[in-house]
C-alpha cells in the first residue's frame, strides 16, 4: 500500500464530521483515497460492519504466514467479499497491524489482553458515539483479530529485516530519445547530419522527501546493466535452491 492509516497516537482523531454528538452513533464515510482515512477508528470501522462469514474468512486469512499483509489475491477476494472497495480493505489490514503492535506494547508493560484490547477500543472510539452495540462489537471482534501468534510475531521481524535502514528502490523509469547532431554552420546552411540515441533511467526510493536518482546510460551501459540484473537474479536463484539453505530461507 502506498499509504497507511495514522499511527496509534492519534488513535482518537476523528474526521470532523465524526465529532461526537449525544445520542448519535458513528456513521459510514467515504474518505478522500488520496488522504485516506482520518483516524484510526474510521479505518477500522468495516470490521465491524462485515458480515459473520466474511469476518471470520479474514480472521482465518490474517493468521496466516504473511499475517495483516496478505498477498495481492487475497486482498481482492476479500474487497469481492464484503463489497467496501480495495482501498478500505487495505486501510483496515494496515490498521489492524498498527493495532496489533500497539496492544503489544502494553502487553509487554503487564496489561492483561483483555484489558490492552478494551483500553484499545476505548481510545479509538473517545471522540465518537459508536453507541454500546457497535463498541461491544469492535472489541469482540478485535480481541479475535489481535491475539498474538507466532506468525504475527515473525512477520513483524521479517518486515524489519525487510526495511533495513536504507531507502528502498521502489520505482523505475526510462526515457529514449534522439539526439540531433547538427553540421557546421557554414554559409548559414545548419543541417541535421543524424541522430544519437540517448538513454536517461530513474529509480525513485521510498524516502520521506521522495528521493530519486536520474542517470544516463549508453547502448554499451545498458547491456552491462542488464547483465548485471540477470546475474544478480541467478545468485537470488542459487541461494533458495541450495541444497544447505533452502529449507531456511524465508519466502515473503
Amino acid at each position: 500500500m502506498q499509504n497507511s492509516p495514522v499511527g496509534v497516537d492519534a488513535l482518537s482523531r476523528t474526521h470532523p464530521c465524526h465529532e461526537k454528538q449525544p445520542g448519535r452513533s458513528i456513521v459510514m464515510t467515504t474518505y478522500d483515497p488520496l488522504g485516506g482515512p482520518q483516524s484510526v477508528g474510521e479505518a477500522i470501522y468495516p470490521l465491524c460492519l462485515m458480515e459473520e462469514a466474511n469476518f471470520i474468512y479474514l480472521h482465518d486469512l490474517v493468521q496466516g504466514k504473511r499475517s495483516f499483509s496478505p498477498e495481492n489475491s487475497e486482498i481482492d477476494r476479500v474487497t469481492e467479499m464484503t463489497g467496501f472497495g480495495r482501498d478500505s480493505v487495505e486501510y483496515l489490514l494496515a490498521s489492524l497491524s498498527i493495532l496489533y503492535i500497539h496492544v503489544s506494547k502494553l502487553l509487554k508493560r503487564g496489561m492483561i489482553y483483555n484489558d490492552a484490547v478494551l483500553k484499545t477500543v476505548e481510545d479509538i472510539i473517545s471522540d465518537v458515539d459508536w453507541g454500546e452495540e457497535l463498541k461491544d462489537k469492535l472489541e469482540a471482534r478485535l480481541s479475535m483479530m489481535l491475539a498474538p501468534t507466532k506468525n504475527h510475531h515473525d512477520f513483524i521481524k521479517i518486515e524489519r529485516l525487510k526495511a533495513g535502514f536504507q531507502d528502498h528502490a521502489i520505482a523505475f523509469s526510462s526515457i529514449v530519445e534522439l539526439r540531433p547532431k547538427y553540421s557546421d554552420d557554414e554559409d548559414d546552411k545548419l543541417a541535421i547530419e543524424g541522430y544519437l540515441p540517448s538513454i536517461q533511467f530513474r529509480i525513485t526510493t521510498d524516502s520521506e522527501d521522495g528521493r530519486y536518482l536520474i542517470f544516463q546510460l549508453s547502448e554499451d551501459a545498458l547491456k552491462e546493466l542488464k547483465k548485471s540484473v540477470d546475474r544478480l537474479s541467478k545468485k537470488i536463484e542459487v541461494l533458495k535452491t541450495s541444497e544447505s539453505l533452502y529449507q531456511r530461507i524465508i519466502e515473503v
